[in-house]
C-alpha cells in the first residue's frame, strides 16, 4: 500500500474534524450558546476564517487522495463496486496489512467479525483489550449499509435478503427464541453475513494482486462444498488471461511463443468493446 494514501487518509480525517468543530462553533454563536458568551446572531470572524481554511484544505486533500488511490490496483478495483467510492476504499485499505492475513478468518478476526477459541463472537468486554480494530468495524458497517441503499441490484443486497429470509424462518419455527428486539437481531445477523462475504472477496482479490498465496475456503477444503463464490460474482472486475507474444527463431524461420499474463478488464471497458462490436 502506498504510504501517501495512509498519510492522506489520516490528514483528511483530522482536517475534517477541525472543520466540523469550527462549523459547530459558528452555529453555537448564531444561537447564542457559545462560550464565552457572544451576542445572539453575532458572527465570530475567527471561527469563520478557520472554518473556510479547513474546508478548502479538506477539498485539496480529498483531490490528492483520489489521485493517489487511482494508482493502487486494489483500491481502483474496489471503487468499481456499487456503494463504494475511492475515499471509502482508501480508508478501508489503509487500515489493513494484507500480508499479515494469511487466511480470510484472520482478516475477519482483525475486523471484529471472528470468534474466539471457545466459539464465542468477538465483542468488547469490560476490563479486556479489544482483539480487533475498533475503527475498521464501524467502517465495514457503513459499507454494508451502502450496499443495501444501492438503487441498482447489488449482489451483496441479494445475500442480505436471502439471509434475512432464512433467519426469519428460524424465528417462525422456534429454532431461535422470539424475544424483544428480534427484528433487529435478524437484521444485524444478515448484515454480518454481508460484511464477512465482502471481506472474503476483498481478501482473495488483494492477495491475488500482491502475488501472495491464496488458500481454499474452509467450506471447500474441509466441508466439501463445490459452489464457491468468487470476487467476480459480486461485481469485482474480471481478471482474464491475455497472451503476451514473444518472438523466437527456430529451424523453419520465426516462431511465436506465448506467455500468459494476468490483466484486469473493468466492466466499463467491456461495455466499450461491446458498443464498438455492435457498431461494426
Amino acid at each position: 500500500m502506498n504510504a501517501n494514501v495512509r498519510a492522506l487518509v489520516d490528514a483528511r480525517k483530522g482536517t475534517q474534524k477541525l472543520r466540523i468543530a469550527f462549523d459547530n462553533r459558528e452555529g453555537a454563536i448564531e444561537r447564542g450558546d457559545a462560550r464565552p458568551v457572544f451576542r445572539k446572531g453575532k458572527k465570530d470572524p475567527i471561527s469563520e476564517k478557520y472554518a473556510k481554511i479547513f474546508a478548502d484544505l479538506e477539498v485539496e486533500i480529498t483531490k490528492d487522495l483520489i489521485e493517489e488511490s487511482q494508482v493502487e490496483p486494489i483500491i481502483s478495483q474496489m471503487a468499481e463496486l456499487n456503494g463504494i467510492n475511492y475515499i471509502t476504499a482508501s480508508q478501508l485499505c489503509s487500515m489493513i496489512d494484507i500480508e499479515k492475513a494469511p487466511t480470510v478468518s484472520s482478516l475477519w478476526r482483525f475486523a471484529g467479525y471472528g470468534c474466539n477459541e471457545s466459539g464465542e463472537i468477538d465483542r468488547l468486554r469490560k476490563g479486556e483489550k479489544a482483539c480487533f480494530n475498533r475503527k475498521l468495524k464501524p467502517l465495514l458497517h457503513i459499507i454494508a449499509t451502502n450496499f443495501l441503499r444501492c438503487r441498482s441490484d447489488s449482489p451483496f443486497k441479494k445475500v442480505y435478503y436471502d439471509a434475512k429470509k432464512k433467519y426469519q424462518a428460524k424465528i417462525d419455527s422456534g429454532e431461535w427464541e422470539k424475544k424483544n428486539g428480534w427484528k433487529m437481531h435478524v437484521h444485524m445477523a444478515s448484515l454480518r453475513k454481508v460484511k464477512k462475504l465482502f471481506l472474503a472477496t476483498l481478501w482473495r482479490r488483494w492477495r491475488e494482486i500482491e502475488g501472495l498465496p491464496v488458500r481454499s475456503p474452509y467450506v471447500e477444503e474441509y466441508k466439501g462444498h463445490t459452489h464457491i463464490y468468487t470476487p467476480e460474482d459480486f461485481g469485482w472486475p474480471v481478471i482474464i488471461k491475455v497472451k503476451d507474444i514473444k518472438v523466437k527463431r527456430g529451424k523453419n524461420g520465426i516462431k511465436k511463443s506465448k506467455k500468459k499474463v494476468a490483466k484486469k478488464v473493468s466492466t466499463k471497458a467491456k461495455k466499450k468493446v461491446l458498443k464498438t462490436k455492435t457498431k461494426s
